[in-house]
C-alpha cells in the first residue's frame, strides 16, 4: 500500500499477552511486526504514507491519527483500526 520501493529487515513478529480487567473471559494479545524502512529519502517516505492513508479505508480500516508526532523530529505518525477485525495500526 506504500508503493514506494526501498529495503526493509526482516524481523518476525513477537506476541504477548494484554493487561485485561480481572473478569474478562475474552484472551487479548498484543502483536508487534516492526518492518524498518530505509535507503529512501524524507520525501519519498512522506508519499508512502500519504498513499497508505488513501488506501486503508479501502481495506476495512479507520484513520483516527494522521499527522506530525510531538517528537523533536515532528515524524509523520499514523493509526488505524480495522473495523471488522478492532486490530490496530500505528506507523511511524
Amino acid at each position: 500500500m506504500l508503493n514506494i520501493k526501498g529495503k526493509s529487515t526482516e524481523p518476525g513478529p513477537t506476541a504477548a499477552p494484554c493487561d485485561v480487567p480481572h473478569g474478562t473471559s475474552r484472551t487479548y494479545q498484543s502483536v508487534r511486526h516492526p518492518w524498518p524502512l530505509y535507503g529512501v529519502g524524507n520525501d519519498t517516505l512522506e508519499k508512502g504514507m500519504a498513499n497508505l492513508h488513501r488506501a486503508l479505508p479501502e481495506e476495512g480500516w479507520k484513520v483516527v491519527k494522521y499527522g506530525k508526532d510531538s517528537s523533536r523530529n515532528r515524524n509523520l505518525e499514523m493509526m488505524a483500526v480495522h473495523l471488522k477485525t478492532h486490530t490496530q495500526l500505528e506507523v511511524t
